[in-house]
């Protein structure tokens, strides 16, 4: 079910003529996103596209817990927040246009990421997850017309349904299918949690304590 939207469309039509990268990236068509219990994702959260530099899916998925570190290696197309182009504005769904020129910053044929967060900043949050799909339209274009505009949605991620994860869906930091939609009734990509400082502490110096006791046990 395509949630109905107000001037996106003319929108992006007019940005696909700028001599820059376009993205349409949106949570419009049956999936949105939700908090980690199933919540739908309030209106405001913030929403980030870009790509990773020099950091490996698994590494990004090691150090999840380490937001500051993510962020250094990110590399950030555009912004937007849960409720963008809907009115309305309504939780879990947005739909945004994003023109940028992607050759300054180093994007062109990079993966796209969708980067979500549970408070309207990103150093604030306690839940975020982190999204793509394994397609050419999730890697950034030129900035050279006709060809420099791509059209993203979370439910590329999903079967033709929206019930269940393809095999092309990516999740990083997250999971899928806890909860639904207030709007669309389709099930929700949902954040994790990000832990405390001081629980983040307690995990490294149990994992040193792990490391060291296996290490005296060798010897």
């Amino acid at each position: 079910m395509k949630l109905k939207l107000l001037g996106f469309f003319s929108l992006t039509l007019l940005a696909a003529f700028a001599s820059a990268s376009q993205v349409n990236w949106s949570a419009q068509i049956d999936n949105g996103l939700g908090t980690v219990d199933g919540t739908n994702l309030a209106i405001g959260s913030l929403l980030r596209i870009g790509t990773f530099t020099n950091i490996s899916d698994a590494n990004i998925t090691l150090n999840g817990m380490d937001l500051g570190y993510l962020d250094a290696h990110f590399v950030e197309f555009g912004t937007a927040a849960i409720g963008d182009g809907f009115d309305p504005a309504i939780p879990a769904h947005f739909a945004a246009s994003t023109t940028t020129n992607a050759a300054a910053f180093g994007l062109v044929g990079a993966q796209i990421f969708l980067w979500a967060f549970d408070t309207p900043s990103w150093e604030t949050a306690t839940q975020h997850g982190i999204f793509y799909a394994s397609t050419n339209s999730w890697l950034f274009k030129g900035d050279t017309p006709p060809d420099n505009s791509t059209s993203i949605d979370l439910t590329e991620l999903t079967d033709g349904a929206g019930t269940s994860l393809n095999s092309l869906a990516r999740i990083l930091w997250g999971h899928f299918g806890t909860g639904i939609s207030d709007a669309s009734g389709a099930p929700l990509f949902n954040l994790d949690l990000v832990p405390e400082p001081s629980t983040y502490g307690l995990v490294i110096t149990g994992l040193a304590f792990l490391v060291a006791l296996r290490s005296r046990r060798r010897k």
